[in-house]
């Protein structure tokens, strides 16, 4: 067993050691080779590593462009219409309702534009509305002033006309408080004038009275020719009578009645001679010292007019 051992270390070590070093011989050449490889292929690498770094940069670069130019359209895009719209907004704020926005895109600022010019319509066609109405109401307000001019001036003639109609009214009223006062006074004169003639009359029949009695005296044994009695005439006198034809309501009043027929040379009832006088001389204030029938007619005519 242990000459097999040595026998098998001999043969390894004589024919095994030159086979291990051509082995690592070929190793050797082979990593050699792998190495040549990996520094081409990492050669190749750095150069494309290079190459793409370049294409990186100026892949960023065109973005950057890109971006620039993207951002500028759309800034533009936005700021544009707005700028347009504050052009508009200030316009419409000073009045002008004609302008409009010419936007023809179809995003959100389209939108806006397009709103904001069917507000503008919409308030243009308002606004129209209000000057017509506004029309109208100065032309009604024209008409009402008119109007208003019209009663003014009808209002001043029918104050006038009332100041005429009060002066008028005063004046009548004034003549009717004269004529009322003339009125009480001719009363009161007529009063006084009934009173005058009652008393006259009364006196008149005391004074027939004492003047029958004395004729009828002094006739006493002497016969008369009865004379025929005269049938009395439109000229015949009158006398007072005690029962008046017409009495004023209230007030005391001489009624004159024509006398009955009587005998010619006879006198009246209440009669006086000529030159005689009633008691207190009263009967000069209706018949002036005249003849009775004087003073009758005179007082007749007074009562009659009161009457009237």
């Amino acid at each position: 067993m242990a000459g097999d051992t040595d026998q098998a270390l001999g043969v390894l070590v004589q024919q095994a050691k030159p086979l291990f070093i051509k082995w690592l011989a070929a190793i050797n050449v082979f990593i050699d080779l792998e190495e040549s490889m990996n520094q081409a292929e990492s050669a190749k690498a750095r150069g494309l590593a290079g190459g793409f770094l370049l294409i990186m940069v100026l892949m960023c670069a065109l973005a950057i462009v890109i971006a620039v130019v993207v951002a500028w359209w759309i800034t533009r895009g936005i700021t544009r219409p707005l700028a347009e719209a504050v052009t508009v907004l200030s316009a419409v704020a000073g009045g002008d309702l004609t302008r409009r926005l010419n936007i023809t895109s179809h995003d959100e600022v389209g939108q806006l534009g397009r709103s904001l010019n069917t507000a503008l319509t919409t308030v243009g066609e308002v606004m129209t509305g209000f000057a017509h109405s506004a029309d109208g109401v100065t032309s009604a307000s024209e008409r009402i002033s008119g109007l208003s001019d019209r009663i003014a001036s009808g209002a001043e003639e029918s104050s006038a006309r009332a100041d005429v109609v009060a002066d008028t009214a005063g004046g009548v009223s004034r003549n009717v408080q004269g004529v009322a006062a003339a009125s009480e006074q001719m009363g009161s004169s007529i009063r006084e004038i009934a009173r005058n003639a009652n008393e006259a009359a009364v006196a008149g029949r005391a004074m027939a009275r004492h003047g029958n009695d004395h004729r009828h005296g002094g006739a006493t044994g002497r016969s008369r020719s009865p004379r025929r009695s005269k049938p009395p005439t439109n000229s015949s006198r009158y006398r007072v009578s005690s029962s008046p034809w017409w009495a004023g309501s209230g007030s005391e009043a001489v009624a004159l009645t024509p006398p009955a027929s009587r005998p010619e040379g006879s006198r009246p009832e209440g009669s006086r001679p000529e030159g005689s006088a009633p008691p207190g001389g009263r009967v000069s204030a209706a018949g002036s010292g005249s003849s009775p029938r004087r003073g009758s007619w005179r007082r007749h005519g007074a009562v009659r007019g009161r009457r009237r």
